[in-house]
């Protein structure tokens, strides 16, 4: 028996058309003028399941519509979320925005005459359009490899959310057919592929079965679909997180669409009485929401996002936000991120228009030690976003990686400065090296000091690429590094480059190497550690800014190479007088080459930083004064004495 056979159980049946597309062409049944007396639940009025509704299909029809247009509940999902346009519209681009609320508005704006009134050409007009649209979804093909469009996916959901309205509009078979084909295309979508089609099966397995069975509660078959979209659910936010709420960083361009549809599946347990969502999965819902404050910049756009994306609306944003904390339990991620959104809201520019409510919201007075930590990492997503606090304008070091790319953010006050690949490349002899091993993580570290994360790439030849990066948190700077390691003496040559926001200068010093990125004013200054302060000296390498781009080449011969950046964030300490010079590390009274060790002082007005870096395994050694045996240090230095802000033994 075919899938269109279990849907609808007929009482009248007419020919079939053909549609064409979803693992090949199959039968469709036309919807019957009233389904039988099993297929209705016990919350449908008994006049309408009673056997004798079957004998009377036009006048059963007839008091269905009365019914849908009287009854009192379900609530619209519109007010279930208190959004002023449409929720399918959160989180996604500006060109998916566009057209799921050109659907939302022919589907439920469209209008009709009152009773006994003949319809003028406009309203006659207006539903031949709709029902033109419904008949062109109906019929739309799958693309040829079997997957689904995202676009039609939206568009599925949003008529099982009209249909109580279309009722109004479109004849008994043509309804029935509609719903007999949501039904079915809910059901398919269980064994569409989680992974390669994310976003379309949370929309179809999860979100669309749940809309049907929330919708229409008085019809067995929507009903039923219950317990297959709440596996979907949870089949899905249990797949795509980290355990603690972070999306893997190969679904992370599509964050905001999941949780908005998670959040959607969410505001209808007020209509069904069966739990949504069990335990762990309302705690991993939770921490995505959490995730979602951690993950915009101050502007309201996605973290990490890529360059020259799509606009996202501000408003649709605020309401998904707004709508997603109502929905989690009120626990210490969820105080941290409503302060966060508190605080974007007191950033709204005027044009943005902040209402009355969020601003307020915004002065309510918070307790910090309430507040979950500000900075993440999971090793599991690929994904680290440390951030000073939670206020939107502090400053912000993320990274994602996979394979041998790794994505890098860095932001400060209103300004994103860096955004994009981290690019490298390495040279032994003149000889470029290839990948072998992709990055993973070796090393992380977090506290209200810094933050600081090592990936490791390998490369052929037996060389390797120690990634350091460090946020710190109280001195406000950002410490980048990287090292190469290698088991000979060779020509190395290592060149990095980091992408600059477009609308960020960089001004160069005529002579000195340090760079200042300009946005709006100036919001950082950049210092090569490993090249001489003053351009006059011996280098060997340089610091350039060219095209949107910084790039850090530094050149040695030996067996490993360091070479770190030092990016001070500090608005107050900009245009103060700053210097850096290498140190020397002493082992057992002999100084250590540079291929064993490399050490460094940063002095920017009164505050200064030492940096010291093994290169080949630790040993009891001296610099500036303080012993260690570490294999990293970071530390502040004042009065002659360290405070260490990171130290890796």
């Amino acid at each position: 028996m075919s899938l269109e056979e279990l849907a609808f159980p007929v009482v009248q049946q007419h020919d079939s058309s053909t549609r064409n597309g979803h693992a090949g062409a199959r039968e469709q049944l036309r919807g019957p003028l009233w389904p039988a007396s099993d297929m209705w639940t016990d919350a449908a009025p008994k006049r309408l399941r009673d056997k004798s509704a079957c004998k009377t299909p036009l006048k059963s029809w007839a008091r269905w519509l009365e019914y849908l247009e009287s009854r009192k509940r379900p609530r619209a999902i519109e007010r279930l979320l208190s959004a002023k346009g449409s929720p399918l519209a959160w989180g996604v681009s500006d060109s998916v925005r566009q057209l799921v609320q050109t659907w939302d508005k022919a589907l439920q704006q469209t209008s009709r005459p009152r009773k006994k009134q003949k319809p003028t050409d406009e309203q006659a007009t207006q539903v031949t359009e709709l029902q033109q649209r419904i008949t062109d979804w109906q019929h739309a093909a799958r693309i040829a490899d079997g997957s689904t469009e995202v676009l039609w996916a939206y568009q599925a959901v949003a008529i099982a959310r009209a249909l109580p309205e279309l009722a109004q509009y479109l004849a008994a078979e043509q309804w029935w057919a509609l719903v007999n084909e949501l039904t079915i295309v809910a059901s398919e979508a269980a064994s569409l592929p989680l992974i390669e089609q994310s976003l379309a099966s949370q929309l179809l397995a999860a979100e669309l079965p749940l809309t049907l069975a929330y919708q229409l509660p008085e019809l067995v078959h929507c009903r039923d679909l219950l317990s297959a979209g709440r596996q979907a659910l949870a089949n899905g936010i249990l797949e795509f997180l980290d355990g603690e709420g972070v999306l893997q960083q190969r679904w992370w361009p599509i964050q905001r669409p999941l949780a908005a549809s998670w959040t959607r599946c969410r505001a209808l347990q007020a209509g069904i009485p069966d739990k949504l969502m069990d335990d762990e999965t309302l705690r991993q819902y939770t921490l995505a929401v959490n995730e979602l404050s951690r993950a915009t910049r101050e502007d309201g756009s996605l973290v990490l996002g890529t360059l020259g994306e799509e606009k996202v609306g501000a408003r649709e944003t605020a309401e998904l936000f707004a709508a997603a904390f109502r929905f989690v339990p009120d626990l210490r991620e969820k105080k941290a991120a409503a302060k966060f959104q508190r605080s974007l809201a007191m950033n709204k520019s005027d044009d943005e228009a902040a209402s009355t409510a969020e601003v307020a919201a915004a002065k309510e007075e918070e307790k910090p030690r309430d507040y979950a930590a500000p900075s993440i990492n999971s090793e599991w997503a690929q994904v680290a976003i440390f951030r000073r606090s939670w206020e939107p304008r502090e400053p912000l070091l993320a990274c994602s990686y996979d394979r041998e790319q790794v994505a890098i953010e860095i932001s400060t006050g209103r300004e994103t400065i860096v955004s994009g690949v981290w690019g490298s490349s390495l040279q032994v002899n003149g000889q470029a090296l290839a990948m072998q091993m992709p990055w993973r993580e070796v090393c992380h570290t977090s506290d209200a000091d810094a933050d600081y994360l090592e990936l490791e790439l390998q490369l052929e030849s037996g060389y390797k690429i120690q990634r350091q990066l460090c946020l710190g948190r109280k001195e406000r700077f950002v410490y980048l590094c990287d090292s190469v390691l290698g088991q000979e003496a060779a020509n190395l040559r290592y060149e990095q480059t980091l992408p600059l926001v477009p609308g960020i200068v960089a001004e160069q010093d005529a002579e000195m190497r340090e760079v200042t990125l300009t946005g709006k004013k100036p919001c950082a200054r950049v210092l090569p550690l490993a090249l001489p302060e003053w351009r006059s000296e011996v280098r060997q390498g340089d610091l350039q800014a060219a095209y949107s781009v910084l790039t850090l080449t530094t050149t040695a011969h030996g067996r490993n190479l360091c070479a770190p950046w030092w990016i001070d964030l500090d608005a107050k300490r900009l245009g103060k007088p700053l210097t850096w010079r290498p140190l020397t590390v002493a082992e057992n009274r002999v100084i250590c080459g540079p291929d064993i060790a490399r050490g460094w002082r940063v002095q920017i007005a009164e505050r200064q930083w030492i940096v010291y870096r093994a290169l080949t395994g630790t040993g009891n050694r001296t610099i500036l004064g303080h012993n260690l045996i570490s294999e990293f240090l970071l530390a502040q230095f004042k009065n002659g004495t360290t405070t260490n802000l990171v130290e890796i033994e």
